[in-house]
């Protein structure tokens, strides 16, 4: 995994072109890997795991554990973003949109929901985790039962 942790860096080659002194934290971290523009992020708050989504058609999964592990990467059908994703409240497993797939936290592929007849724009997990709630750009929302693997409705 490729990224930069500094207290005073200057990077001029992201854009608005930040100078330490414009930044409002003390620390900033930047996580390199995606080969087009990246949509999407949400932390995994029980663990110090960061998920991204690009429009390079994967997802990642990063350890910001100081570790230096490579980062997870989420392959996804080609050339279709990954526009949103969401971890499960136990944060055990990670919901991706763009064609809706299940992974776990450590990057195995649970499981593929075909029921989308197009990408998906958004989606979101239920409190108790057992039910996830997408919405297509197929003008769909679908409601999937994360136990079951079953469309509800």
């Amino acid at each position: 995994m490729e990224y930069e942790t500094s207290n005073n860096t200057h990077y001029p080659h992201y854009p608005g072109n930040p100078t330490p002194n414009s930044l409002s934290v003390h620390r900033v971290t930047v996580l390199c890997g995606h080969e087009s523009e990246v949509f999407i992020c949400a932390w995994n708050p029980t663990h110090v795991l960061l998920t991204s989504g690009s429009g390079d058609s994967t997802a990642r999964i990063w350890n910001l554990q100081g570790t230096r592990k490579p980062e997870i990467v989420l392959r996804h059908i080609v050339f279709k973003d990954v526009t949103s994703s969401d971890w499960n409240p136990p944060r055990t497993q990670l919901a991706t949109g763009s064609y809706d797939r299940i992974w776990s936290s450590d990057g195995n592929l649970i499981s593929t929901l075909g029921q989308h007849k197009g990408s998906i724009v958004a989606l979101k997990s239920n409190k108790k985790g057992n039910f996830i709630l997408l919405t297509g750009v197929d003008r769909t929302t679908i409601i999937w039962d994360a136990n079951s693997d079953h469309c509800e409705q």
